[in-house]
């Protein structure tokens, strides 16, 4: 009874845990930003191993309140590992935060995540 309990909850752990999309904060996150801020990231995203670069520029990045200065290509780490540098500048939009979208859609995979950056308009 004990191993079939323990295999449940490392099943629902495993599950809980497993994230498709990562991102990384280059120079720290902070909890609020000001008009101008520059920001980088690295995004991660674990795809089907046979994906290709044609695949991954299928990713899109939308934003709202940020632009995107520069994107670096997608490079593979591992079969189904991917990662991109993304250099983003905080430009204001009409509420007290911005947003970047990233979000893969294809036949094998639909995938989204949203990061919000809270900012102090000057």
């Amino acid at each position: 009874m004990f191993k079939l309990i323990a295999t449940v909850c490392f099943a629902f752990l495993s599950l809980v845990c497993y994230c498709q999309i990562v991102i990384k904060y280059q120079n720290g996150e902070k909890a609020n930003y000001a008009i101008d801020d520059v920001v980088t990231l690295s995004i991660v995203i674990k795809v089907p191993p046979e994906t290709c670069i044609d695949g991954m520029n299928q990713t899109k990045l939308y934003q709202s309140g940020i632009s995107i200065i520069e994107q670096l290509e997608w490079q593979e780490l591992k079969k189904g590992l991917w990662q991109k540098k993304v250099i983003l500048k905080i430009t204001g939009n009409k509420k007290d935060f911005a947003t970047l979208t990233i979000m893969r859609r294809n036949d094998k995979q639909s995938i989204s995540q949203q990061i919000r950056f809270n900012y102090t308009k000057k």
